[in-house]
């Protein structure tokens, strides 16, 4: 086809459009692109370089709406900050907010799943039970004769971090699937340990990780004086 231009900032989200079509011809349903992290827009200082991406934010959601970009999902994650900050989040930007609101007889639990915004719950030990489940079948390469540790390896080891950080173990879940990860590592490379012994030392600490999402510039569209 020959290359007429390079790809950047303002043809970026039109290329992501064309991909989807060349993939929808190649017999595949769609494109489906995931974009994490999207507090780092709200941590911007700069008002017109948050508006600017706020604006292409605007314009996925309007063609999505519509029915302009087949074959093209965008799935975007950020912090509760991120969404409904009326000074510097989504909901700064009026036409954004107008879009995104929730629909209103969603109260008491009920939930929609049908608007473009869904909330993610926090989990809860149950769910956090599960996801160790999981992450002991994937080690293991999807074979149950190769878990490393047995079914009751895994309350035990909810019942260490419990100790160790309270509730906060499975509401900020990070730090304890990282010392899960970091046991079943030292097990599978010393088959002879035991991990009724190794579950005492292993060390779990507090996510703070979600501290550094609020914290943000002032504006550089505020100016400081003294007298």
């Amino acid at each position: 086809m020959g290359v007429r231009t390079i790809i950047d900032d303002a043809s970026i989200y039109d290329q992501l459009k064309l991909l989807a079509r060349f993939i929808r011809l190649a017999g595949y349903s769609g494109l489906m692109v995931c974009l994490d992290e999207l507090v780092n827009l709200y941590k911007l200082a700069n008002t017109q370089a948050r508006n600017a991406n706020y604006e292409q934010i605007l314009r996925i959601l309007n063609d999505s709406l519509q029915g302009s970009a087949e074959g093209l999902g965008i799935v975007l994650g950020g912090t509760p900050e991120f969404l409904m900050d009326t000074r510097r989040g989504l909901y700064s930007y009026t036409a954004l907010q107008s879009r995104l609101a929730e629909n209103t007889f969603a109260k008491a639990g009920m939930v929609d799943y049908s608007g473009p915004v869904l909330r993610l719950a926090s989990l809860t030990p149950e769910d956090f039970y599960v996801l160790l489940n999981k992450l002991r079948h994937v080690y293991a390469g999807g074979d149950t004769a190769k878990y490393l540790v047995p079914d009751e390896a895994i309350p035990a080891f909810m019942a260490h971090c419990a100790q160790r950080l309270g509730e906060a173990y499975f509401r900020t879940p990070r730090t304890t699937i990282t010392a899960f990860i970091n046991l079943l590592a030292i097990l599978e490379q010393n088959p002879t340990a035991d991990w009724t012994e190794l579950l005492g030392h292993v060390a779990v600490e507090k996510d703070t990780g979600g501290a550094a999402d609020t914290a943000v510039e002032d504006d550089d569209e505020l100016a400081s004086f003294k007298l």
